[in-house]
């Protein structure tokens, strides 16, 4: 039965190695001159052993190379696409000038237009051009003539190209990796005159199709659809575009779990699959014109997921539906494990590093959850009224979903949101009835008249929707916060639940006990950070832009010691702090705000921080560490004549020149300097 199983599902044997070798080379690189030799002896000695061998029970063992050669060959590709930063692109003595590409329309920040660009030709200081290919994000400051730049446009700067840095506190996001999976590794930051826009345009014919698609549902928006909310809810609804979401209104989708609605996903790839179907069903009944129905709806789901910026989600459903209607054009079903495996399969071999991306897996998790669980769920019970089967299958399918999804939403975002299956019940139907508005809205944009009741109308939608995610997110309990699990123990909980499926399915006591076992090592784990994290005591400075932040940290309790403007802002705090927060299992957090002046912090009987905003009259004293911070002159020579300092820590906040001035101070009182702002934050075991 086993065997049957695994028959009807090539692709899902196929994926397994293929996957391994692509974590493999992303997170342990391998040689690529042994990856291709152990790739073609593997296919060398599966090929001699299917061709010599004729007994199907022996055919196992030429079965295993097949697998090996699917490891080395996801390795060897995923060490082609992802590219090295070349150093000569980083040195501005040699290479001056750069003609880059913008790849993406200007998106507007809060201080600042990004685009993504493309390096195509670096010019040295001999005005010799070599061909380049490197992708860049660049940063623009904010001026209205930025807005002239478009999707395109060539444009030749002067500027230095820098590498995207680390994270510069513990737990915080790793924004240098999450490019770096994009495969952008360059950055660099320009104002008006350090770039001169080129008369030449380069541009993909079907991108500016799609972009001009954007531009015209966004201005079709703001012509229809008041309100900066809405409007920002509205994009992601119809398109993907979630910049201009208001940060609470995002959090508030986020803590009722109803955040996929706003990411274009299978959802909304199965609305306009279903949209295209029902307005093209009358081909059907036309035997000459039949074949144009599947050939008409597989180019307007593509030409959607297009226009939404080819997301892993939707191109996964995309591919899916795909496979679906040409099952049906051949007579042929296809199973829906191997579909969804197949579908990842060619999506991994266009860009491996779709395996990082957190909507991929998430996407994929979420499906898989659906097609293992959704029938088995939905038969526990059996409504006889349309209504209550109609919820009924909203919440089996929400809860199939999160069956498969939930270990990975607490390993990434560290939150669980409690009244999901309210929200969706509630929130679903509505964003639906909102997809369906802004599709009319679209098409009768031209008559005035019934574009703006339909605007009103989808305003109105969107309205309630806000409001019931955050209604929802007020509710006492709507969410559990600072959850914190290792990949380790993901891992665990992922094959826990694969045992206990495979157990009720094959009655295999094997697999009871493994899961039993795999239950037994998350205990462990658990039990084991757990103790860390009673155990630990440590003071902590954080590296944040134009702010002092200091944490001391007492087993599951902390103190945070900061500035008011970092006290009161919240999105600051949760940025630079909560993963740390999360990571050590604090559990009270106490906060103090400091003062603006001159400040002793007590660390333990033997330890003295003192904080240096301005000159002080500190005298004969002893301080493990003296933390410099701010603007204002400070006479550091004076300080460190009457004082014994033994290390000197530069907080963020201080000026270049500033800077540059203490540290020759320190370089002459021979006393150890820590810039925090080019170091990252400094942590101290207590």
């Amino acid at each position: 039965m086993m065997a049957s199983f695994w028959q009807q599902m090539p692709f899902v044997r196929l994926i397994i190695p293929f996957i391994a070798g692509i974590v493999c080379q992303l997170f342990l690189p391998l040689n690529l001159v042994l990856s291709l030799i152990l790739l073609i002896s593997s296919a060398l000695i599966a090929w001699i052993g299917f061709l010599k061998i004729n007994n199907y029970s022996r055919l196992w063992w030429p079965g295993i190379f097949v697998n090996i050669l699917l490891f080395f060959f996801g390795s060897a590709i995923t060490y082609v696409q992802n590219y090295k930063v070349d150093s000569n692109y980083l040195n501005p003595a040699n290479n001056s000038y750069y003609i880059v590409k913008i790849d993406e329309p200007i998106v507007t920040r809060k201080n600042s237009y990004k685009a993504r660009a493309v390096v195509i030709e670096v010019i040295d200081s001999l005005h010799n051009a070599i061909n380049a290919d490197m992708n860049l994000m660049i940063y623009f400051k904010k001026d209205s003539s930025i807005l002239h730049v478009q999707y395109g446009d060539l444009l030749l700067i002067k500027s230095q190209l820098l590498e995207i840095s680390l994270p510069k506190n513990p737990g915080e996001f790793n924004f240098k990796n999450y490019l770096a999976f994009k495969h952008i590794h360059l950055q660099t930051y320009l104002s008006s005159n350090q770039f001169t826009l080129l008369p030449q345009r380069k541009s993909n014919r079907l991108y500016l199709l799609a972009y001009q698609s954007q531009e015209y549902i966004k201005k079709t928006l703001q012509q229809y659809v008041s309100g900066k909310n809405e409007m920002g809810v509205g994009e992601a609804l119809l398109f993907g575009f979630d910049d201009d979401i208001d940060p609470q209104v995002f959090k508030s989708y986020s803590h009722t779990g109803t955040l996929h609605v706003l990411a274009v996903s299978g959802m909304h790839v199965g609305l306009i699959f279903m949209v295209l179907s029902f307005l093209l069903n009358p081909l059907q009944k036309i035997k000459q014109l039949r074949f144009l129905k599947p050939v008409l709806v597989l180019t307007g789901v593509w030409l959607y997921s297009l226009l939404c910026g080819l997301s892993p989600s939707i191109l996964r459903a995309t591919i899916m539906i795909s496979f679906l209607v040409t099952g049906e054009v051949i007579k042929r079903r296809s199973n829906a494990f191997n579909s969804l495996a197949a579908s990842a399969f060619l999506l991994l071999m266009c860009d491996t590093s779709m395996i990082a991306n957190v909507g991929f897996q998430l996407s994929y998790a979420a499906v898989l959850g659906i097609i293992a669980f959704y029938k088995s769920i939905y038969e526990l019970f059996d409504f006889k009224t349309r209504f209550g089967d109609a919820i009924w299958k909203v919440i089996a399918v929400s809860l199939a979903a999160q069956a498969l999804t939930f270990p990975m939403s607490l390993y990434y975002f560290h939150q669980f949101p409690n009244y999901f299956l309210v929200a969706n019940l509630l929130i679903i139907p509505v964003t639906t009835l909102v997809i369906y508005t802004g599709i009319l809205l679209l098409v009768f944009s031209k008559i005035y008249i019934l574009a703006y009741y339909l605007g009103s109308g989808m305003q109105a939608l969107i309205y309630i929707s806000n409001y019931m995610a955050q209604w929802i997110e007020q509710i006492p309990y709507s969410y559990t916060d600072n959850i914190f699990i290792s990949a380790a123990v993901t891992l665990l909980i992922y094959g826990f639940g694969l045992f206990i499926l495979i157990y009720f399915h094959q009655r295999d006591l094997l697999f009871f006990k493994l899961s039993l076992l795999t239950l037994l090592l998350i205990c462990f784990f658990r039990t084991q950070e757990l103790f860390q994290q009673l155990d630990q005591k440590k003071l902590l400075i954080y590296s944040i832009k134009d702010h002092i932040a200091i944490q001391l940290l007492t087993g599951k309790q902390a103190t945070l010691i900061a500035d008011s403007g970092l006290i009161a802002d919240q999105v600051a705090k949760d940025y630079h702090l909560k993963g740390f927060i999360c990571e050590s299992g604090i559990n009270i957090q106490l906060e103090q705000i400091l003062p603006q002046q001159n400040t002793l912090i007590k660390i333990d009987e033997h330890k003295t921080l003192v904080v240096l905003i301005k000159n002080c009259n500190y005298t004969k004293g002893k301080y493990e560490w003296a933390l410099v911070s701010g603007k204002q002159y400070l006479n550091l020579e004076v300080f460190l004549k009457n004082n014994i300092v033994k290390n000197l820590l530069l907080n963020p906040d201080i000026p270049f020149r500033k800077k540059i001035a203490l540290k020759k101070i320190a370089s002459t009182y021979q006393i150890p300097c820590y810039d925090i702002a080019e170091n990252g934050a400094i942590e101290v075991l207590l």
